[in-house]
């Protein structure tokens, strides 16, 4: 027991009580200010170029302040001038900050409609061109993913998580199959994600995040056309990113 500290749990903890409330000052006023920003450019940038660079920077300075390292393997896979539908595990609020510093070119999000009655939030969602989806209803389900799937083929890149919730640490749940009839019907691959460690360092219910190491792990793109059901072609990409966990653990 090192003398200088006879309670040494004692003494993490305390440190842990400082610096939790600084992470949450920190991040709320990081949030407000590339939120403006990125508000402030949709209005002239039509392409969401800046806007992504808004979003990219402001997932970057999470992790400064929360202190965690992020490490991206397999990032030479991707065009940065194609488009994708990205599918990734999904563990952690770290989730969506790591995938918008990650990813080598810009993209949006599908999202339960829900999210943008929100005051603020649901204007720049809106704004920057997320895409709302009613789960409740199928009808207007199969017409969001109609129009994704339009704005996939002209170009545009999406990322789902297809668990359709945070599953926990060393689970991957059944994947659904919104996401690759999507890209099924924009006729463009699938690109599967393996996101390592968030759940540990930011599990989910919980708001107190730890210093460490994040890493996302990019697979070879799918071609939807090799599948000819939507079932078949999420259990390969589901599979896919259990690989890509197992083995970066294996290589660890």
């Amino acid at each position: 027991m090192d003398s200088t500290y006879p309670d040494r749990k004692l003494y993490y903890n305390g440190i842990a009580a400082v610096r939790y409330p600084v992470q949450c000052v920190l991040t709320a006023l990081t949030t407000v200010f590339w939120g403006s920003s990125a508000l402030l450019i949709s209005l002239i940038d039509r392409r969401g170029k800046w806007v992504h660079a808004c979003a990219s920077n402001w997932g970057a300075s999470i992790f400064r302040i929360c202190n965690v390292e992020i490490r991206v393997e397999g990032k030479e896979k991707l065009d940065p001038e194609g488009s994708y539908v990205v599918m990734s595990n999904h563990r952690s609020l770290f989730d969506i900050p790591m995938v918008l510093t990650s990813l080598p070119f810009p993209f949006r999000m599908l999202a339960k409609a829900s999210l943008f009655r929100i005051p603020f939030m649901g204007w720049y969602m809106s704004r920057v061109g997320y895409i709302p989806v009613e789960r409740e209803d199928p009808k207007k389900a199969r017409e969001s993913l109609d129009n994704a799937a339009r704005r996939v083929a002209s170009g545009l890149s999406v990322l789902i998580f297809p668990e359709g919730t945070r599953s926990t640490e060393g689970a991957v749940s059944r994947f659904k199959r919104g996401g690759v009839n999507l890209a099924h019907a924009a006729g463009v691959p699938v690109v599967p994600v393996a996101i390592i460690n968030s759940g540990r360092l930011l599990p989910r219910g919980s708001w107190h995040a730890d210093p460490g190491v994040i890493t996302m792990r990019i697979g070879d793109p799918i071609d939807p056309a090799d599948f000819a059901e939507p079932r078949a072609l999420a259990d390969a990409v589901r599979s896919a990113v259990v690989a890509l966990i197992e083995e970066r653990w294996e290589a660890a």
